[in-house]
């Protein structure tokens, strides 16, 4: 399969995705001053990134998260980051689909420590918020249009669904095993 020139415009390679979370992560654990509205934008960024690159990137819903530190304090929020203990969960579609919810355990202990320390930092309801007022949830719209400012460098348009191709294509290409290619499909 080749890709079309619309495809050629969108696809970036996994190497540079890692290659953007790493300097990011450098960045911002370079900083002097951690509670300044830079350090809170790039942890923003660093956040984004991460959770979509440290494990399988997900679809969108992870750009509307509400944090929270204990399940029962749900109250039917669809999309949320559990952060307990020295667990960190992915719960999506809790009330709006006609299945369980999907719950998934992170495990990557580099993305648990930026999921933990952002919220530490930053106290704050959502995961993802407005730059300058952080009771303010941003934009599913507002976070993609974040997504693509963070490659905008590389002159690709990436959008979740790149990032998603992008890391299936590092998977064939390294001999991924079969069921870690239809895991990541999902």
């Amino acid at each position: 399969n080749k890709l079309s020139e619309l495809e050629k415009t969108k696809f970036i390679d996994w190497s540079i995705v890692l290659s953007k979370q790493k300097s990011i992560f450098e960045t911002f654990y370079q900083l002097k001053n951690i509670k300044s509205l830079n350090a809170y934008k790039i942890n923003q960024q660093l956040l984004l990134i991460s959770m979509y690159s440290l494990v399988p990137p997900l679809r969108l819903e992870l750009m509307n998260t509400t944090f929270i530190t204990k399940e029962n304090e749900n109250n039917g929020i669809d999309d949320f980051v559990l952060v307990e203990d020295d667990n960190v969960y992915y719960i999506l579609n809790k009330e709006k689909k006609k299945h369980e919810a999907i719950r998934i355990h992170i495990d990557d202990e580099m993305l648990k420590k930026i999921i933990k320390q952002s919220l530490e930092l930053y106290p704050r309801k959502y995961v993802f918020t407005s730059y300058t007022n952080i009771n303010s949830k941003a934009t599913q719209q507002n976070v993609a249009k974040r997504m693509k400012y963070l490659f905008a460098d590389t002159g690709k348009n990436v959008s979740v669904s790149a990032l998603r191709s992008s890391f299936c294509s590092y998977n064939f290409e390294n001999h991924a095993v079969y069921n870690d290619r239809v895991n990541a499909a999902k």
